[in-house]
């Protein structure tokens, strides 16, 4: 007998896969079925089992369940088949099927213990191939399924989480989706908040550069009263206000237009000499008369399509106009003119600011003809007060001059020695009759006021009094002073009028003019009187010339005081000290 040492793995193969067995594999068969691995069974074709062995019966102690010589059916009770590969439903119908030659794969436990096999069921076959029953393995497969329960699990909570992740994922995004339509919603609120807010403050500044612009235009024109610097101011600072090409100021006078100041970057001399000769009627002119009968400005975006614009010669450059009648008070002084090369150029915005600034400029006109008829007055009344001042004082004084003088020869028939008083008297008067006529040459040449110095003026003056009323005028510390030719006037004129106010109301004997430096390079006047006085509560500041001195202080911003006794005099001050 052949006794070499048998491979279980080879007996399995021989079992499982009907690989042919050696003889001397069939001797040792019982033997090997008990070592082999797992279980082993074999079953006729009754399903009858045959044989139940293999090393598991006795490790999981199988041999209480007493299946040798039992049928496969009534074991179906005992064993749950957990997966079966093909169309069986239970351990009796995988046999069945093995019965027909086909190899069932399932895994199965034992009900009650806590074991896992992995099932092979394959026809049984004898010598001749003939399927005599069927051949069973089975291997325990517990760490496998407890591995693979395992992993069940962790692919359950895997799930779990991948789906909980998902949720919220899902959920996030939603929430970002949500809240980035919110964000967008808020995104363009904001945008639009930004661009309000930026359009309202170009709008403030623009508003406040216009305005500013205005209040300096306003200034610069209210800076002088010459009316033709008034109208060259207008022009400048028109560009400041409303960008053009050319400007024109046209006044009315009599019914008749004149373009009376212009500038420009495109006039030519063909269009200049036409507007410095030519006058015409509102009527020939339609733009004009739109402007003149309206108190709103005219704009003509294009004037190739405008029905009233009638070009002027060797204007055809003109494109876009704009224009706003000057007017004050219900009186249309004329219009202002404004042309641009590029169609379109004018806007409402630009008709709206003119109109603005033609008002200013009404006012600035209207201040300059005002001050220009104020001139005129002015010299009219100082004519006929220098009239009234030659009859009033020279005339008087030299006709008394005369007369004296004739009265001369009969004096000297009869009292000799009274000539030379007579001579003296004479020549005080002429005197006197000389320095009233330098203080009227003064008044009618101002230049020569301030060409004279102060003392000399003040000292005219005195003299001037003195002939006429024999009054002692004293002048104290009465010297050259350095001052400013408005103050250097100013000081004049308070001394003329007080000295005035004197010789018409105060019937004094004596007077005292003073004059001092006081702190900060300033300097006091004081002009006093022994004369009759008045009471300060019964005499207005309108009376006796005081208005007069008192405005005359205002314009240098200095300060006048009066004091007055009745039956004791009165004492002028007036004190200015450099700002």
């Amino acid at each position: 007998m052949h006794t070499a040492k048998v491979s279980p793995c080879r007996f399995i193969d021989a079992l499982c896969y009907s690989v042919p067995i050696e003889p001397f594999l069939v001797n040792a068969m019982p033997t090997l079925l008990t070592q082999l691995p797992g279980l082993i069974w074999t079953t006729d074709r009754e399903l009858q089992i045959t044989e139940f062995t293999g090393s598991d019966v006795k490790r999981f102690a199988l041999e209480k369940l007493n299946v040798q010589g039992a049928n496969i059916a009534q074991l179906v009770p005992y064993i749950d088949v957990v997966r079966i590969y093909g169309d069986v439903n239970d351990i009796a119908e995988a046999h069945r099927q093995a019965l027909q030659g086909k190899t069932i794969i399932c895994e199965a436990s034992f009900r009650g213990i806590d074991i896992w096999f992995r099932l092979r069921i394959v026809p049984y076959l004898d010598a001749d191939d003939t399927i005599i029953g069927c051949l069973g393995t089975a291997f325990d497969i517990y760490q496998n399924k407890h591995i693979e329960h395992l992993l069940e699990q962790r692919e359950v909570e895997r799930r779990l989480t991948q789906q909980s992740l998902d949720n919220a994922r899902t959920e996030l995004e939603q929430r970002i989706q949500e809240r980035t339509v919110v964000l967008r919603e808020l995104n363009n609120k904001l945008i639009k908040e930004i661009e309000i807010r930026e359009q309202a403050e170009a709008t403030a500044r623009r508003e406040q550069a216009i305005s500013e612009g205005l209040r300096q235009v306003a200034l610069i024109l209210s800076s002088t009263l010459d009316l033709d610097s008034v109208l060259q101011r207008i022009l400048d600072t028109l560009e400041t206000v409303v960008p053009h090409n050319t400007a024109e100021i046209v006044l009315l006078k009599n019914g008749a237009l004149r373009v009376v100041k212009f500038h420009g970057d495109y006039l030519n001399q063909t269009y200049i000499d036409w507007m410095t000769e030519t006058e015409f009627t509102v009527d020939e002119y339609p733009t004009y008369r739109t402007i003149i009968a309206s108190d709103e400005p005219l704009l003509i975006p294009d004037v190739l399509e405008s029905q009233i614009w009638r070009p002027q010669p060797n204007s055809t450059w003109i494109r876009s106009y704009v224009g706003a009648r000057i007017a004050f008070d219900g009186h249309v002084f004329g219009c202002l003119n404004l042309s641009a090369k590029t169609p379109g150029f004018f806007t409402e915005h630009h008709a709206d600011l003119l109109k603005v600034f033609a008002a200013q400029a009404a006012v600035a006109i209207r201040n300059a003809q005002y001050h220009e008829q104020s001139q005129s007055l002015a010299i009219l009344e100082e004519r006929q007060l220098l009239a009234r001042e030659l009859h009033d004082a020279v005339s008087q004084t030299l006709l008394s001059a005369h007369m004296f003088a004739e009265s001369l020869s009969r004096i000297v028939e009869r009292d000799p020695t009274g000539v030379t008083e007579g001579l003296n008297y004479l020549r005080r008067t002429i005197r006197g009759a000389l320095a009233e006529l330098r203080a009227l040459l003064v008044e009618l040449r101002p230049a020569s006021l301030l060409q004279a110095n102060l003392k000399t003026l003040i000292e005219q003056l005195a003299e001037a009094v003195a002939s006429r009323k024999e009054i002692d005028i004293q002048l104290e510390q009465v010297n050259e002073y350095n001052l400013p030719d408005t103050v250097k006037v100013v000081v004049y004129r308070v001394v003329q009028e007080a000295l005035n106010n004197i010789v018409k109301h105060a019937y004094a004997r004596q007077i005292v003019i003073h004059i001092q430096h006081i702190e900060n390079s300033g300097i006091e006047l004081c002009v006093s009187d022994d004369g009759r006085g008045f009471d300060m509560r019964h005499i207005t500041s309108d009376h006796m010339g005081l208005a007069i001195m008192q405005e005359r202080a205002n314009e240098i911003n200095a300060h006048l005081t009066i004091e007055s006794r009745v039956g004791i005099g009165t004492k002028i001050v007036f004190t200015w000290t450099p700002v």
